[in-house]
């Protein structure tokens, strides 16, 4: 991640991982210098407002950017043969209380982690 501030107050966010580059801030001009030395330097493409960025799905509104897996979860349902299995909102007892077990048997905590 990189950060440009002026002395204007004004910045640009630049995130970069492997070939995958977004970059966001509070300036248009700073958005065109920035992707117009980028591109001079080397071989992009501009795919305007970002929809994917490492696995997670991006939608972008007026009310605001909501950020969700289900791409990934549809993926992992269809490698598994489940896509029909059945779906809950909460995948735990709603109200239900945990209380650790003093006498139960110690496990590895690492497979779990």
């Amino acid at each position: 991640m990189f950060i440009k501030f002026d002395e204007k107050g004004k910045m640009l966010i630049v995130c970069l991982y492997v070939d995958d580059l977004i970059f966001t801030g509070n300036c248009s001009l700073m958005f065109d210098e920035f992707k117009k030395s980028m591109m001079n330097e080397f071989e992009m493409t501009d795919l305007g407002m970002m929809h994917y960025f490492l696995g997670i799905e991006i939608v972008q509104s007026d009310i605001g950017i909501f950020l969700s897996q289900k791409k990934y979860v549809r993926d992992i349902l269809d490698r598994f043969h489940m896509h029909d299995c059945n779906s809950v909102n909460t995948p735990g007892e709603c109200g239900s209380k945990l209380h650790k077990d003093l006498k139960g048997k110690k496990i590895n905590n690492t497979l779990y982690k």
